[in-house]
């Protein structure tokens, strides 16, 4: 397949036109915990995916400060909010073993949102920081779960978010 039928293929996907959907509603969300005039920059194909493909990283946010803060995002749909887990690619593809998105994220933040049921917005979100999911993970202080994917070559990693230790919650829906 070419690259131009794999990217519109890309385009198409209900998935990816999901993610894009709800990118204003988590902006608003960005906006409200690291102040109104933070800048949210989300990386494409004419960025050259390098932040996403070396470090799974999907978008940074500026703070009023200057600094920035990197992120993973997953916008997810309203019939899994009562899962309210976050997921992390572990293996690309399950029958090879290749590795995914467990073995390089290095974002500073991780944001989750289940979408409401009018798709208008987010029942559920958290933003995480990701660096103390890491460490409370090495620490055995987060229970990770392996799931395979019937409909994907990829296999996840999950956690309840509702049970991640406090200092790895940056803000959240529920608290």
């Amino acid at each position: 397949m070419e690259q131009n039928q794999k990217d519109d293929n890309f385009e198409r996907n209900w998935r990816r036109k999901q993610e894009i959907k709800m990118r204003p509603h988590a902006d608003l969300i960005y906006r409200n915990v690291f102040g109104e005039n933070s800048t949210i920059k989300r990386y494409g194909k004419n960025d050259n995916f390098v932040l996403d493909k070396v470090y799974a990283i999907d978008s940074t946010i500026g703070i009023a400060n200057g600094m920035l803060l990197n992120g993973q995002e997953k916008f997810l749909s309203n019939n899994y909010a009562t899962y309210h887990s976050l997921t992390v690619e572990y293996e690309q593809n399950q029958t090879t073993g290749e590795r995914g998105d467990w073995f390089k994220l290095a974002c500073q933040i991780y944001f989750v949102g289940y979408i409401n049921i009018t798709g208008d917005g987010f029942d559920i979100w958290s933003i995480m920081n990701w660096p103390s999911i890491a460490i409370e993970t090495m620490r055995d202080n987060i229970r990770w779960l392996k799931n395979g994917n019937n409909s994907s070559r990829a296999s996840f990693m999950y956690t309840d978010l509702y049970a991640l230790p406090n200092q790895c919650i940056v803000s959240c829906s529920w608290k």
